[in-house]
């Protein structure tokens, strides 16, 4: 009789204990709805391989269709349209040369979040290119950079992408150069990405 009573008094002591406990978990506890959560602020790093595609002058010797290595930084605010604006920036590594051409811009963003944590992002915009070729007065111009990018939530705030980039930039034209000097390269990254 004992046991029974104890027994009793037992679980109706911690029943409601027990209900207010799980109330009090967090959403992310829970269920994994945090993954269709639309984060309005984006943060990217990514680092991939590329080819350069056009001619670009070091020191009087010609290069073509060189690899480059970029390692890039992006930040992407969208509104709840969809829409949005970006900053990017980015080095990209001439391993033929072992020469650099940086890149710093604005973009305009369309992004959309999937239910299951995929987003799919992709940019366009210009802004100024700065090159280190052994080309005088040939340092810095316009730039343009478009970029393609999927990606996945590992956490609430944090995940992965993988993504496309196109860059072309176009400098001052050296002595008897003819038609236009610049760089155009393609690249392919994988990245870390951080939301808000």
């Amino acid at each position: 009789m004992r046991k029974t009573i104890l027994t009793l008094f037992l679980a109706t002591c911690l029943t409601p204990l027990s209900a207010q406990t799980e109330s009090t978990l967090p959403t992310s506890s829970l269920s994994s709805e945090w993954r269709s959560e639309e984060l309005r602020n984006t943060v990217r790093l990514g680092y991939g391989i590329g080819v350069l595609t056009s001619k670009v002058i070091d020191f009087n010797k010609t290069y073509s269709h060189a690899s480059i290595l970029p390692l890039t930084v992006d930040y992407e605010h969208v509104w709840d349209s969809g829409m949005g604006f970006g900053i990017n920036a980015s080095q990209g590594y001439l391993k033929a040369t072992g020469n650099n051409e940086f890149y710093v811009g604005a973009s305009f963003v369309a992004a959309y979040t999937f239910s299951r944590g995929w987003r799919l992002s992709a940019s366009t915009g210009l802004g100024l290119a700065v090159n280190d070729f052994g080309v005088g007065g040939s340092k810095s111009g316009l730039g343009s950079l478009s970029t393609a990018y999927i990606s996945y939530k590992l956490l609430r705030h944090w995940g992965v992408a993988l993504g496309a980039r196109a860059s072309t930039s176009s400098y001052r034209r050296p002595k008897d150069w003819e038609g236009r000097y610049g760089a155009t390269h393609y690249d392919m990254s994988v990245g870390v990405t951080y939301g808000w």
